[in-house]
């Protein structure tokens, strides 16, 4: 199914980041604060690992030391907005700019290729142009990914 429950969609980010846990050695926490009434909304399959192995390689890695993911949930007027947010290297708007226009430099090319923009395509795909992905990033201090997806249940 490509569509799967919030809910559902925690659990294999879970899995996915207990192995990444052990490879860094506890040195990365996730900490996930989703309201219980919003994990029966549906989203794409694999919409939050991607970023969240997106913050880690490309954010919290290049920084050296601990780093810590962040996964909140709340309802907008327009359906619910997801937020991954990381305490990693940043990027500044250049970059942001050239992730959403699928240009191939070495930095963009390694964000398209672990998924933010086919993850962003594949929102729109499934719920409209007026959902998908937004980046908010302060160069050397945080990158936080905005989900925008409708209030639909399964």
């Amino acid at each position: 199914k490509e569509l799967i429950s919030l809910e559902d969609e925690l659990s294999l980010l879970n899995d996915y980041f207990i192995i990444q846990k052990y490879r860094y050695g506890g040195l990365i926490t996730m900490e996930i604060d989703i309201p219980e009434n919003l994990k029966n909304n549906c989203i794409p399959r694999f919409t939050l690992q991607p970023l969240v192995e997106n913050a880690i390689f490309h954010g919290i890695e290049p920084k050296g030391g601990t780093g810590c993911i962040l996964i909140k949930a709340c309802e907008t007027e327009t359906g619910i907005l997801i937020s991954v947010s990381d305490n990693g290297i940043g990027m500044t708007a250049e970059t942001i700019k050239k992730i959403f226009n699928g240009e191939e430099d070495t930095h963009s090319a390694l964000f398209k290729q672990i998924g933010v923009l086919n993850v962003h395509k594949r929102i729109q795909h499934n719920f409209g142009k007026d959902f998908g992905i937004s980046i908010n990033s302060k160069l050397g201090e945080y990158t936080c990914i905005n989900v925008h997806l409708p209030h639909r249940s399964l």
